[in-house]
């Protein structure tokens, strides 16, 4: 399960690359759109998805305006419409993951906050593992990661509940990044009291 988030956090970092657009000169007449934004994604925010820093600037190079490291967070630069390219594909990763969950089991379902705080997922232990996974890393962290670009705000916390789908009953639940959150047979055994 571990080699797969791995995996799985290595491609979702990838899906939230910009389309190429090249290096943009900023001159006097540029237009709203042209404007450049500088959004910070937070060492805190790497770490939970385990990318390197380095690599994760190195590959927004390639389709953003620019990309460094500072202080271990990493600062693209975007102009308007590749911020929402960003946005637009991490939801399109959200949407596709999303209907793949709930294709599994018509009783699968999902909430998941306007405002970013929080997600629920509602599911069984006959979960596949690998859709389980994309769930709760590939979703949750793009879900984070979209949070974090519209607000502008890098401090970012998200409150991730998971409820049997059966009874209602909460399986596991904390705050990232602070809180762990693992569960396993008995936590299932008990959502079912």
């Amino acid at each position: 399960m571990k080699k797969i988030a791995a995996i799985l956090l290595t491609a979702v970092m990838m899906l939230t690359a910009c389309a190429p657009k090249g290096q943009h000169v900023p001159s006097d007449n540029d237009t709203e759109e042209d404007k450049v934004t500088e959004i910070t994604i937070p060492a805190s925010y790497l770490d939970f998805t385990g990318n390197d820093a380095e690599e994760t600037a190195e590959d927004y190079k390639a389709y953003c305006t620019d990309a460094a490291v500072q202080d271990g967070n990493v600062v693209l630069e975007v102009n308007e419409q590749q911020m929402q390219e960003i946005l637009e594909m991490n939801q399109d990763f959200i949407d596709d993951a999303l209907e793949d969950f709930q294709e599994e089991n018509s009783q699968y379902s999902y909430e998941l906050k306007d405002d970013f705080s929080g997600v629920v997922y509602r599911y069984d232990e006959s979960i596949e593992s690998g859709v389980q996974a994309k769930m709760l890393m590939g979703v949750t962290s793009m879900y984070v990661l979209n949070g974090i670009i519209e607000s502008g705000n890098s401090d970012w916390s998200v409150e991730v509940t998971i409820e049997n789908c059966h009874t209602g009953n909460a399986v596991a639940q904390g705050v990232l990044p602070d809180d762990s959150i693992t569960f396993g047979q008995e936590e299932w055994e008990t959502s079912y009291e």
